[in-house]
C-alpha cells in the first residue's frame, strides 16, 4: 500500500507543472485570439516534458529527487505562460515575440530532454578529474572562439552565429570552469590543507593556485574584453566562493575576498560600461530616456501587477529585453506580486534542493562538482534577481527556467540533470 501512495504522490507532484500550463494558456487563450496548432502542440509537449523526464530518471536511477525536478517544472510553466501572453498582444512587434514564445517553449521540451539526459551520465562526472586541463583549455576555447567570430550585440560580443542556428559559448563554459576549480580542487585538497606561517598569518601554498588563478585569468579578461560583464561578475564571484570553501585558512578567504570586492569597487573605474550600470543602478532617473529607461520601466511593470495582475494583459513590450534579462519584471505586471514572490520561491527551493542533492554525492570529487554547479546557479539568481529589484548592478543574466534563452536554458537543464544523477546515486 505505501509503495500505492508514493506513486500517486509522485504522479501528482510530476502533473503539477502541467497543470500550472495547460490552465495559464487556457486563460491566455480565452481573453485573446487562439494559439497555432504547432504552438498548441509545443504547449502541450512542454506541459508534459516535467512529467516525462521524472518518469524516465526515476526508472534509471530510483533515487531521484522529483521535488527538484517538479520545481524546475513550476517555473519553466510560469515562463512559458508569460511569453504566451506578451507573444498574443496585438501591435508591431507581435509577430517577433509570437517567434521568441514559439522558440522558448521549443527550448523548454529540449532542457527536460537534456535534463534527462544529465542525469544519465552523471556516471561520467570523475572524467572531469582525469581531464582537468583539457576541460579548462575546452572553456577557454569557447570563450575565446566569442571573440574572434562573435556576433555583437547591445555592445557585448556574446553570440556565435551559424546559419540559423546562434548561441552563447559562455554559459557552456561557465560550467566547464566551475567543475574545472571544483576537481582541480579535490585532486589538491590536501595540500590546501596546509598553510604557509609568514609572521602569525596563515597563507595557503599559493603555487598550487596558479593553474586555477591563470584560468580565471584568462577567462575573466576575454570575457572583459568582449564585454560580457554579467558573466565575468558570475565567473569571478562563483570561482571565489568555490576556492574559498576548498581552503582552510581564514586569512586566505580574507585575501581572496579583499581582492575580489577590490576589483569589483575598481570595475567602474576602469570600465565606462560598468561606471553607466552603477550610475543608472543609483539613479536611473538621471537618464530616464536614455541608459535608466530599462530600470524605470522594469518598476513600473513591477508595480503595475498589484497583488493579483491586472483585470487587463499589460503590455510590458516596452521593457527592454522583457523576455530575457526583465522576465520577472513581465511576470509581476501580469501575474502580481503573489505569482512573482512564488517564482523566488521556487528559485529558492531549486538551488536549495540542488544543495541537498551535491551532499548526497556518491563520491568527494562527486560532490565538490555538484556543490561548485549548485553554487554557481545559486550566484547566477542572485545576481539577476538582485538586478531586477534594483537591489544590485543589472548584469544582464537569465533567470533559470523562467527567461528566454535557448543555450541558458538547454546548458541550465543539463547541470541540474548532473546534479540529479549524483544525488540519485548517492541515496
Amino acid at each position: 500500500m505505501n509503495w500505492l501512495v508514493k506513486l500517486i504522490h509522485d504522479g501528482i507532484l510530476l502533473l503539477l507543472p502541467a497543470l500550472v500550463l495547460l490552465t495559464g494558456a487556457a486563460g491566455v487563450v480565452r481573453t485573446s485570439q487562439p494559439l497555432a496548432s504547432s504552438t498548441l502542440g509545443l504547449v502541450i509537449a512542454a506541459s508534459l516534458a516535467p512529467f516525462v523526464c521524472g518518469v524516465v530518471v526515476r526508472v534509471i536511477l530510483p533515487g531521484s529527487d522529483l521535488f527538484l525536478l517538479a520545481a524546475c517544472g513550476m517555473l519553466t510553466s510560469i515562463g512559458v505562460v508569460s511569453m504566451l501572453q506578451i507573444a498574443q498582444l496585438p501591435g508591431g512587434t507581435q509577430s517577433f515575440f509570437q517567434s521568441v514564445a514559439v522558440r522558448h517553449v521549443a527550448f523548454v521540451v529540449a532542457a527536460f530532454v537534456v535534463m534527462a539526459a544529465g542525469a544519465v551520465v552523471s556516471r561520467s562526472t570523475p572524467l572531469v578529474r582525469h581531464y582537468p586541463y583539457l576541460t579548462a583549455a575546452a572553456a577557454l576555447t569557447l570563450i575565446g572562439s566569442t571573440m574572434l567570430v562573435g556576433t555583437e550585440v547591445n555592445g557585448a560580443k556574446l553570440w556565435v552565429v551559424i546559419g540559423p542556428l546562434r548561441a552563447q559559448p559562455a554559459e557552456v563554459a561557465r560550467v566547464l570552469l566551475a567543475a574545472f576549480v571544483a576537481a582541480y580542487l579535490y585532486d589538491r585538497r590536501h595540500v590546501l590543507a596546509s598553510n604557509w606561517q609568514v609572521g602569525r598569518v596563515q597563507l595557503p601554498p599559493l603555487p598550487y593556485l596558479i593553474p586555477v588563478g591563470g584560468a580565471l585569468v584568462l577567462a575573466l579578461a576575454a570575457l572583459a574584453l568582449q564585454n560580457d560583464l554579467g558573466m565575468a561578475a558570475l565567473t569571478a564571484l562563483a570561482a571565489f566562493a568555490i576556492i574559498a570553501g576548498g581552503l582552510h585558512s581564514r586569512w586566505s578567504v580574507l585575501a581572496m575576498g579583499v581582492a575580489v570586492g577590490a576589483v569589483l569597487w575598481l570595475a567602474p573605474a576602469i570600465s565606462p560600461r560598468v561606471q553607466t550600470r552603477v550610475a543608472n543602478w543609483l539613479d536611473p532617473w538621471q537618464a530616464p530616456t536614455g541608459a535608466g529607461y530599462q530600470f524605470i520601466q522594469g518598476d513600473f511593470a513591477l508595480a503595475w501587477g498589484g497583488m493579483g495582475g491586472g483585470r487587463l494583459p499589460p503590455d510590458v513590450r516596452y521593457v527592454p529585453e522583457v523576455q530575457t534579462d526583465f522576465i520577472l519584471a513581465a511576470v509581476g505586471a501580469q501575474f502580481g506580486i503573489v505569482v512573482s514572490s512564488a517564482v523566488v520561491a521556487l528559485l529558492a527551493v531549486v538551488v536549495l534542493r540542488c544543495a541537498r542533492n551535491a551532499l548526497r554525492a556518491p563520491t568527494e570529487l562527486e560532490q565538490y562538482v555538484a556543490v561548485a554547479l549548485s553554487v554557481l546557479m545559486g550566484l547566477q539568481i542572485l545576481l539577476i534577481l538582485g538586478g531586477v529589484l534594483r537591489l544590485l548592478p543589472l548584469t544582464g543574466l537569465t533567470v533559470p527556467f523562467v527567461s528566454y534563452g535557448g543555450t541558458s536554458m538547454l546548458v541550465t537543464g543539463f547541470t541540474t540533470g548532473l546534479i540529479l544523477g549524483i544525488g540519485a546515486r548517492g541515496d
